[in-house]
């Protein structure tokens, strides 16, 4: 994930690991829950897990930019990053941070930056990790959800949210998937932790959310149905709305509202708007579903403003790149990487 970045050059890297489920598309209804997967993530630094458990990450992290992956923890099993700072899940239930702490976001108990990954404070028995802008979020294995960031210095627990089997965090606006197939949210502008639910939906196997996606002030939601359909809500400044995405189905991943989405056959489509590197200005807009060229085959994906992506191939190659005003992904290396310790 996700958004809001500075100017920075990224290397595209192909990388050549095992394949692990993708997190918070296929989860489970049983408590106690089991570790939810995700080994790639887009950001200022991408994100990956090897198939040893060994997290990497490469780009420009804090003041240092690394043009070659560096392995920064061992033992993880899930990860996910946003804006300048990333969060590991540990097999072991425990969660890591690193990177920029401007608010408490990496959950430590200060607001000092970290070059290298920090325990999250009071967390255990964590199966899913979800980063926000300038917030986390930790799903527990008996379904309750914990939160911080933005002047929470060290995780709070959500009290009122129970048997949640999925999370995705922006910051702006935050998505929970329950065991009964609804659909909660919590925005920014509630302060008091009491996430709402969103009417008009069941059946929902798969949620995501982003800011900014089709309009200054929109905080949007995504949501997949077991069907594969997906449907939109945009929450604005001057109302709400529910709509199903046409023009597209069998879908079974979404990044950013639907902004990024990945169909059972492996083909990425692209729908909202996006820009380009250096400029952070959105430079394009589709107002339908488009497909990316220059990737096939994929499982997972991730992005960041749609400008910056990662994806996750059935063969268990990754690849990392940017998408152009073409809707190209492009990537400049193709050559395959092996992690090792």
């Amino acid at each position: 994930m996700k958004r809001f970045f500075s100017l920075i050059f990224i290397i595209p890297i192909m990388l050549m690991l095992t394949e692990f489920p993708s997190k918070g598309m296929d989860t489970v209804d049983i408590f106690p829950l089991s570790i939810q997967r995700q080994t790639i993530s887009a950001s200022k630094f991408p994100v990956v897990i090897d198939n040893k458990g060994n997290a990497y990450v490469w780009g420009q992290i804090l003041y240092k930019f690394y043009s070659l992956p560096q392995k920064v923890l061992e033992g993880v099993a899930s990860v996910d990053s946003s804006n300048n700072h990333a969060i590991f899940l540990k097999e072991d239930g425990t969660v890591w941070a690193m990177g920029g702490n401007a608010f408490g976001a990496l959950g430590n108990g200060t607001t000092k930056d970290s070059d290298v990954p920090v325990q999250v404070s009071v967390l255990k028995d964590i199966v899913g990790i979800s980063d926000g802008f300038l917030e986390g979020l930790a799903l527990e294995k008996d379904g309750s959800v914990w939160l911080w960031g933005n002047n929470n210095l060290t995780p709070v627990k959500i009290k009122s949210l129970k048997n949640v089997v999925s999370i995705y965090a922006t910051g702006f606006i935050d998505v929970f998937l329950k065991s009964d197939g609804t659909v909660w949210y919590l925005t920014d502008e509630d302060a008091s932790l009491n996430p709402k639910q969103l009417d008009g939906l069941k059946d929902i196997m798969a949620v995501s959310s982003g800011y900014y996606i089709r309009g200054y002030g929109n905080r949007d939601i995504a949501a997949i149905k077991n069907d594969g359909t997906v449907w939109v809500w945009d929450h604005t400044n001057t109302g709400d709305s529910l709509s199903q995405l046409g023009e597209i189905n069998d879908v079974i991943d979404s990044t950013n509202a639907s902004n990024l989405m990945v169909k059972r056959n492996g083909d990425v489509y692209l729908y909202g708007q996006f820009g380009y590197i250096p400029t952070e200005v959105y430079i394009t807009e589709t107002k339908v579903p488009t497909k990316v060229s220059g990737v096939s085959d994929v499982i997972k994906a991730d992005s960041m403003d749609s400008c910056i992506a990662m994806f996750e191939k059935k063969t268990g190659q990754y690849g990392h790149g940017a998408i152009s005003s073409r809707m190209q992904m492009r990537i400049l290396n193709s050559g395959t990487t092996q992690f090792s310790s």
